[in-house]
């Protein structure tokens, strides 16, 4: 094996030249050249130590010179990659920081926007069922007919009525009386012709009728049902309430 003392060395540049030559790898003989350095600063015992290291070294250098990867002349540099996005841990669990290609677009001034586009918010009335005044419906005998009805259970035009109960008798005319599947718009034109406004609300106080008394199904808009108890209601609860005596004031 080719050994030489550190001491036989002239020069750096010598021991540089002599190690790449020896190793066919100027990167090795550069390493080598740095442990030199580190022998002569260190105490003469340890320095003992580094110099048989750095002997192995340099044989073992040698014997894969022949290996392409040591070969200075052959190898390449790899391409860099981009360092790993940073994972963000929360409650014990990585999750991958990922920039989302949704949400950054680039305007043609450079400026970075958001992707996403902006949601323009309008408020919509929820309740509009788009009602429609039936004249057909409601000629002068069936108005006529209709007041004697509302006349009968206790319920004035021109009064204050109860609302709730008004729009079970609508249903109950329209329904029943008139054999009509009710919908939205035969109960708007009733309540026109009785001269009542209508609700702008009207689907959900229909709904609200169903919920809070039982006496309509108001589930399906374009047939609102009186119910079984909304028919008896009609049926046996109004008259009994008209026959009973009035307190001194009330009509």
């Amino acid at each position: 094996m080719q050994t030489r003392e550190l001491t036989e060395f002239p020069n750096v540049v010598e021991m540089y030249e002599f190690h790449k030559e020896r190793t066919g790898c100027g990167d090795v003989a550069a390493a080598i050249l740095s442990l030199a350095e580190v022998i002569r600063r260190t105490p003469a015992d340890l320095a003992s130590s580094i110099e048989n290291g750095l002997d192995a070294v340099s044989s073992f250098s040698v014997r894969l010179s022949g290996d392409p990867l040591w070969d200075a002349s052959s190898r390449t540099e790899a391409p860099r990659q981009m360092p790993a996005p940073t994972p963000a841990v929360s409650n014990g669990t990585i999750h991958e920081v990922k920039p989302s290609a949704s949400t950054v677009s680039t305007t043609t001034n450079g400026a970075k926007t958001s992707g996403k586009p902006n949601r323009v918010r309008t408020r919509t009335d929820r309740n509009h069922t788009g009602l429609q005044v039936l004249e057909d419906f409601m000629p002068a005998e069936e108005r006529k007919r209709l007041a004697e009805f509302l006349e009968s259970t206790g319920f004035h035009i021109n009064e204050k009525h109860n609302g709730q109960e008004l729009l079970t008798l609508v249903v109950h005319y329209v329904s029943r009386m008139r054999k009509t599947a009710c919908t939205h718009s035969h109960i708007h034109t009733v309540l026109k012709k009785m001269g009542v406004a209508t609700p702008s609300d009207l689907g959900a106080r229909l709904r609200d009728v169903g919920r809070r008394l039982g006496y309509i199904n108001a589930s399906n808009g374009q047939d609102v049902q009186l119910t079984m108890k909304g028919e008896n209601w009609v049926d046996i609860e109004l008259p009994k309430r008209m026959a009973e005596p009035k307190e001194p004031g009330k009509k």
